[in-house]
């Protein structure tokens, strides 16, 4: 056990690791979840997703629960995804869940096929709530019509500046071939600067992991956006951005 000095004092840090399995007949809908505990927060660096199921169709999705809020979807993606592999993430800026705050794998499983299977294994460190930290996270999601172009994005706060290092992006349905997903640097002024552009035909095997080489930093009143571009004749655009870095 390692401690760490922070603006409150000194607290203990504790390893965490937890695994969470859904086990689930076909047309069913199934979600188990762990709770921080309430003298707690979790500093969630790592998470692994995988199944056992083979050639079943669902959606598995990893969530934060909080009280009275809609779920915040981490992760979306199709179950197939995870048959072949495991898919972990590593994150260089941990994802900080606070005490009562929830974990949840949820899983849908459509009919007329074998029962699904999935898991998820997350690890990271239990610190004290009151530890100090300049960790921040996003999540953005949208769903696009086919046809059509969307747009979601994240203001960086007057007076604050963020790091960014690390992007999760995933998408629910891998069929979605020729759509493209973009994460876009826009400043107040309007000069835009693109990160990432990738058809989401990219995200058909698992969720793609980005940790950047270096920080990268967005100013006070800058704009993080994911835009996606989804073609005609064929599915929805479904697509999660899980984004974390320092906001100072």
């Amino acid at each position: 056990m390692a401690v760490v000095a922070t603006a409150a004092g000194v607290h203990p840090r504790t390893s965490f690791e937890k695994t969470l399995v859904v086990i689930i007949a076909p047309g069913t809908v199934s979600s188990v979840n762990w709770e921080v505990p309430a003298n707690d927060s979790l500093e969630l660096s790592n998470l692994t997703i995988s199944s056992t199921s083979k050639s079943v169709k669902g959606a598995l999705r990893v969530q934060l629960l909080r009280s009275g809020e809609d779920p915040e979807n981490f992760v979306s993606a199709a179950l197939g995804q995870f048959e072949s592999r495991p898919a972990p993430a590593n994150l260089a800026t941990p994802v900080v869940l606070a005490a009562g705050q929830k974990v949840a794998l949820t899983v849908s499983c459509n009919g007329d096929q074998p029962a699904c299977q999935a898991r998820l294994e997350l690890s990271g460190q239990l610190v004290a709530k009151s530890t100090h930290t300049d960790y921040s996270y996003g999540v953005l999601e949208t769903v696009v019509a086919p046809g059509s172009v969307s747009t979601t994005s994240w203001k960086v706060p007057a007076k604050d500046t963020f790091q960014l290092t690390d992007m999760l992006l995933s998408t629910l349905d891998p069929r979605s071939q020729e759509g493209v997903a973009t994460v876009v640097l826009t400043t107040p002024e309007g000069k835009k600067t693109t990160y990432l552009s990738t058809r989401i035909a990219t995200l058909a095997a698992a969720p793609n992991n980005i940790r950047t080489k270096n920080p990268i930093t967005f100013a006070a009143n800058d704009t993080l956006s994911l835009g996606v571009s989804c073609p005609a004749d064929q599915p929805a655009c479904d697509v999660a951005l899980l984004f974390s870095g320092k906001l100072s």
